[in-house]
């Protein structure tokens, strides 16, 4: 089973009302549980609101519904904020 198909039956949902949600068919919506279509980024904006989780558990890039996934990206500003940091520069109050 897939996140959405997760969440939308641990809330008692059809389909059908996602679809409509959406304004897609029921079947779009299906195909997008099946993980037989991708998922617009708008669409997956949508749906991260109308579960109430995050973009990043739909994707399960986290586990925590409510978590974002930042990925390598952040930590490398981290490192570079580090060696910065390191290098004499004032570190901000904590």
């Amino acid at each position: 089973k897939t996140r959405l198909r997760d969440l939308r039956e641990d809330r008692d949902i059809k389909q059908r009302e996602v679809a409509a949600y959406l304004n897609c068919s029921q079947q779009v919506y299906s195909n997008y549980e099946l993980d037989q279509r991708d998922i617009p980024t708008a669409i997956l904006i949508q749906l991260a609101n109308f579960y109430g989780a995050s973009v990043d558990y739909l994707l399960r890039l986290t586990d925590n519904q409510s978590e974002m996934y930042f990925g390598p990206v952040i930590l490398f500003y981290r490192l570079v904020a580090c060696y910065t940091l390191g290098s004499g520069a004032e570190k901000p109050a904590e």
